[in-house]
């Protein structure tokens, strides 16, 4: 068996709110529909990013009689490289972003990371690799 991983879809309860923010604030173009919509694919690199309103797959799979959300722990971090944690996070921040971290080095992970969510509760990482230092 030959697969290979073409769309992260995120199942969302608002769709217009998740769909401006990774229109807007993220800055991914939207390859059809708009945030009236139920489904979306962004251009985001080599991997779609594809939003579907939550409780429409629900009904596919046979789950719409289940609770939507639990309170847990995050189970999944969608992980964007940038050239600069520092710049993406000021940039963001003036786009009205709120964030979990704030820049910051993982020296072990040997990247320098920052956290937010999306509308929709969805953990997001940004992330640069960290640059060496000059030599002792």
């Amino acid at each position: 068996m030959h697969a290979r991983l073409t769309h992260i879809r995120l199942l969302v309860s608002d769709f217009t709110a998740c769909h401006r923010f990774y229109r807007d604030a993220m800055g991914f173009r939207p390859r059809f529909g708009d945030e009236k919509g139920v489904y979306e694919e962004f251009d985001a690199g080599h991997i779609t990013l594809a939003l579907f309103g939550r409780s429409y797959m629900a009904k596919v799979v046979g789950t719409a009689a289940k609770a939507a959300h639990a309170d847990a722990r995050d189970s999944i971090v969608m992980t964007f490289a940038v050239d600069s944690v520092d710049a993406v996070y000021e940039a963001l921040r003036v786009r009205a972003v709120e964030f979990v971290t704030t820049p910051h080095d993982q020296g072990t992970w040997s990247l320098r990371v920052a956290h937010l969510r999306d509308p929709d509760g969805n953990l997001i990482e940004i992330n640069a690799p960290l640059r060496p230092g000059p030599a002792p």
